[in-house]
């Protein structure tokens, strides 16, 4: 489907994973730029996470200088436990064999092999991409070129300039408005 799934700590780099969901929807469109926010109220947590990260082909992991020794409540460190669910992400990513990209944000650096637990040591194999505050437009372009080059699906779907975007996907939503208004417009129509 070609889909980007971020994954970051909320208490680590929240900022900067919006950020990047909304650059990266400018250039992409908002279907296939997945950041946990988006679960509606009511669905069950871990089951649309499952289901979001079988349809990426990419994860950008979002890590800031607290992302590897960020603890819970108890004083535990998070990325050392099973259920952390930045861990079960990167996991499950790797398991599946798809492009998992470190965005190193505020300053960070990459994690040595050995500071992290045996499941997530391929991350610190993988290369990184650095995006700055002071650069933050010229890395994200960058950044896309990139995804781009790691699923040439992405290009199909460029929007906002560029690039075109996929012809069916845009007849689509001109059929749906059209439906839509054609429904509303109807005798006898119940108008919410």
């Amino acid at each position: 489907m070609g889909t980007i799934f971020i994954s970051y700590r909320r208490d680590d780099s929240q900022g900067f994973a919006g950020r990047l969901e909304d650059d990266l929807s400018e250039r992409f469109g908002e279907a296939r730029v997945f950041r946990d926010r988006e679960i509606p109220a009511g669905v069950d947590f871990a089951t649309h996470l499952e289901a979001r990260l079988s349809e990426a082909e990419v994860m950008l992991v979002v890590i800031g200088r607290d992302w590897l020794d960020a603890k819970n409540s108890a004083g535990e460190r998070r990325l050392g436990l099973q259920d952390d669910w930045v861990r079960r992400e990167i996991e499950r990513a790797l398991a599946r064999d798809i492009a998992v990209v470190p965005v190193l944000v505020g300053g960070a650096a990459m994690p040595w092999p050995d500071q992290l637990p045996t499941s997530l040591r391929p991350l610190a194999g993988r290369q990184a991409f650095t995006v700055s505050d002071q650069r933050w437009r010229g890395h994200l372009d960058e950044l896309a070129e990139q995804l781009v080059r790691l699923s040439p699906t992405l290009a199909r779907y460029r929007v906002g300039g560029a690039g075109p975007r996929e012809l069916g996907e845009v007849v689509r939503e001109h059929v749906d408005a059209a439906r839509d208004a054609a429904r509303a417009t109807r005798p006898g129509s119940a108008r919410g």
